[in-house]
């Protein structure tokens, strides 16, 4: 067997194993097994919606097996509660996260407001690293150009100037999104 039909072997191989493993659905084991106290905990402290359930009773429905649903909820009110603090909220915020609005009405004032105060933080210091980037991105291209014009090689300069780029492509992107979720809970509080 020549070296080609190995790889296109092997490609159908890997290409079958992948479209035979079920995208994300939950197994059946999971599904029998599953707290779904503990699981609507965890949930509720991550900050993910209730809505997050539904993908188990999908799947689980495929299996036969009935998520219990006020088991989850008991456990996702107590995980929520201890999500949308004050505390956590200048934490998610502070981490540049995002936040989906799943607060409930009664805590969601106090999540807020530190949420978006640690979002500007946040904003504060990316704008730091955007500059002390822009600082040495001139200084390296500076360095570049006097190379060139003495004829010595300058990859190494390249390599980092590249690296410097895409860490400021990177940090726009993230300041973008934190303004916009800026805007979007600054408005709420």
């Amino acid at each position: 067997m020549g070296i080609y039909t190995k790889r296109i072997t092997l490609l159908i191989a890997v290409i079958a194993l992948l479209t035979s493993v079920p995208g994300c659905s939950v197994s059946e084991k999971t599904c029998l097994q599953n707290n779904w106290q503990t699981l609507g905990y965890q949930h509720g402290e991550d900050g993910k919606s209730a809505d997050a359930l539904n993908r188990y009773v999908k799947d689980c429905a495929q299996h036969g097996v009935t998520p219990d649903a006020s088991a989850y909820s008991t456990g996702y009110s107590v995980g929520i509660t201890l999500y949308c603090t004050a505390e956590n909220g200048a934490k998610e915020g502070g981490d540049g996260n995002y936040y989906s609005g799943t607060c409930p009405a009664g805590l969601e004032q106090g999540f807020l407001k530190n949420y978006v105060t640690g979002l500007r933080l946040a904003m504060n210091e990316l704008e730091l690293e955007y500059q002390w980037d822009s600082i040495e991105l001139n200084r390296l291209q500076t360095h570049r150009a006097l190379l060139a014009t003495a004829a010595t090689s300058y990859a190494v300069d390249d390599g980092r100037i590249r690296l410097i780029l895409s860490r400021m492509y990177q940090n726009t992107n993230r300041r973008l999104f934190i303004n916009s979720s800026i805007r979007e809970w600054s408005g709420r509080i």
